[in-house]
C-alpha cells in the first residue's frame, strides 16, 4: 500500500510532471532527425559527415570558455535580479569572447586548415560559438525559472529546422550543408530562448557578480577544456592519422550514438538540476542522497537496454536503415555504445558537484581524465598505430574506469554533508 501511495505521489508530484514534458518534448525533437538520418545518408557521401564531425568537434572545445562559464551558474541564486545580472554578463562575455576568436582565426587561418581541413567553415566557427553561448544562458534561464515548455519548444525547433535544411541546401553546398544547416538550427533556437534584458546595464553590479562567481570561470574553464577535448578526442585525433571514410563512419556513429545522450540524458540533467538544488538549498541531504540513488538507477536501466541492442543488432540496424554502405558505422557503434550508456548514466548526475560546490573536485577528475585518455590516445593512435576498431575498445575501456570514478565522487559529494 505504502509503495502505491508512493508511486502515485512521485506521478503527481512536479518533479514527475517537469520531466515528463522534458523527456516528451526530447523524444519528439529527437524523431525528427533520427527519421530523416537515413535520407542524409544516401544524400550525402562519408566525407561530408567527417566534415561535420571534425567541425563540431572544434567547436565544442572552442566553446568551453565562452561566456567565462557564469551562465551554468544562472540556475544558483535565489535573487531574481543576480539571475538576470548573471544571464546578462553571460552574453556580453560571449560577445567578447568571440570577436577575439574571429580575430585569431583570420590571422592564423592557414595554420588551423592545415591541421584540421575545413576550408571557409572556419570563418563560420565564431558565430556558430556564439550562438552556442547564448543558446545555454537561454536554457540554464528557463530552467530557473522551471519553463520547460519554453525549452522544448527551442529544442524541437532546432532539430526540425536542422533536419529539413539540411535537405534542402544539398544541392547548394552538398559537402559543407550538414554543418550549415546545424547552424540554422541553433540560429532559431537561440532566438526563441534569447531574452532582451530587464534592467539597464549596471556595470559596477555586473562586476560585483562576477567577482561573487568567480569560482565558475577561474576553476572550471581550463579542466573543462581539458574535459571537452577529451570527449572529441576520437574525433581529433582519427582526423590526421585515418582515413575521411573511417572518419565519415565514425562521424554517422557518434551522430546516432549522442541520440540517446539527448533524449534521455540532458532532459535528465536540466530537471535533476533543479531538483537536487531544491533539496540541497533547503538543507534535506538524505533525501537528495536518495533522489540522487533513484536518478542513477533509472538512468542504469536505460542504458543497459541500449547497449544489449546495439552490441547484438548493430551492424544489422546500420546496413537496414542507412544502406549497405553504412554498415561499417554499425560495427563502430555496437562497440562504442558501452562508452555511450556509462555517459548516459553519470553525466546527467554531474551537476550536483556544481550544487555541492565541488567544483575543485570535478578539477581534479577533469584533469585526471584529460592526461589519462590523452595518453591512451597517443600511444595506440600515434604511436603504435593501430586499427581503429582495436583503438575504439582501448577508449571504451578507458571511459568505463574513469566514469565511475566520476560517479562515486558525485556521490560522496553529497554523502559528506
Amino acid at each position: 500500500m505504502k509503495l502505491k501511495e508512493s508511486v502515485n505521489k512521485l506521478i503527481k508530484s512536479e518533479y514527475f510532471t517537469n520531466i515528463s514534458v522534458q523527456l516528451t518534448g526530447t523524444l519528439i525533437a529527437q524523431l525528427v532527425p533520427i527519421a530523416i538520418s537515413p535520407i542524409l545518408a544516401r544524400l550525402y557521401e562519408q566525407d561530408a559527415f567527417a566534415v561535420l564531425a571534425v567541425f563540431m568537434a572544434v567547436v565544442s572545445v572552442l566553446s568551453v570558455p565562452n561566456a567565462g562559464r557564469y551562465n551554468i551558474a544562472i540556475v544558483k541564486p535565489k535573487s531574481h535580479n543576480e539571475a538576470e545580472r548573471l544571464y546578462q554578463l553571460s552574453v556580453l562575455l560571449s560577445i567578447v569572447y568571440n570577436v577575439l576568436l574571429l580575430i585569431v582565426i583570420i590571422i592564423g587561418y592557414s595554420f588551423f586548415n592545415k591541421h584540421y581541413k575545413l576550408d571557409e567553415l572556419w570563418f563560420l566557427v565564431p558565430f556558430f560559438v556564439f550562438l552556442f553561448g547564448v543558446y545555454n544562458s537561454g536554457l540554464f534561464y528557463s530552467i530557473r525559472e522551471k519553463k520547460f515548455k519554453k525549452n522544448i519548444k527551442a529544442k524541437i525547433s532546432q532539430t526540425i529546422v536542422n533536419s529539413i535544411a539540411a535537405i534542402i541546401i544539398y544541392f547548394s553546398f552538398n559537402l559543407f550543408g550538414l554543418v550549415v544547416a546545424r547552424f540554422l538550427g541553433l540560429l532559431v533556437s537561440t532566438l526563441l530562448l534569447f531574452r532582451i534584458f530587464k534592467f539597464k546595464l549596471n556595470y559596477q553590479k555586473l562586476k560585483k557578480t562576477a567577482l561573487e562567481y568567480i569560482d565558475y570561470p577561474k576553476l572550471t574553464i581550463i579542466p573543462t577544456l581539458m574535459n571537452i577535448f577529451s570527449l572529441q578526442a576520437l574525433i581529433l585525433y582519427a582526423r590526421p592519422h585515418y582515413s575521411d571514410q573511417n572518419l565519415g563512419f565514425l562521424g554517422l556513429a557518434s551522430m546516432i550514438l549522442v541520440a540517446p545522450t539527448a533524449l534521455i540524458g540532458i532532459s535528465y540533467r536540466d530537471v535533476f538540476y533543479q531538483k537536487i538544488t531544491q533539496l540541497y538549498n533547503n538543507r534535506e541531504f538524505l533525501k537528495a542522497r536518495q533522489f540522487f540513488l533513484f536518478s542513477a538507477l533509472g538512468l542504469f536501466v536505460i542504458a543497459v537496454v541500449l547497449s544489449v541492442v546495439l552490441f547484438f543488432f548493430g551492424e544489422f540496424l546500420f546496413s537496414f536503415i542507412y544502406g549497405d554502405q553504412w554498415t561499417e558505422s554499425g560495427k563502430y557503434a555496437s562497440i562504442l555504445v558501452f562508452a555511450t550508456a556509462i555517459k548516459l548514466i553519470v553525466s546527467p548526475l554531474s551537476v550536483v558537484l556544481d550544487t555541492t560546490e565541488r567544483l575543485k573536485w570535478l578539477s581534479i577528475w577533469q584533469v585526471n581524465y584529460f592526461i589519462t585518455l590523452n595518453i591512451v590516445l597517443y600511444i595506440s593512435v600515434v604511436k603504435m598505430k593501430i586499427n581503429i576498431e582495436d583503438v575504439f575498445i582501448i577508449y571504451v575501456i578507458h571511459e568505463i574506469v574513469i566514469y565511475s570514478v566520476y560517479f562515486l565522487l558525485q556521490y560522496f559529494s553529497l554523502k559528506k554533508k
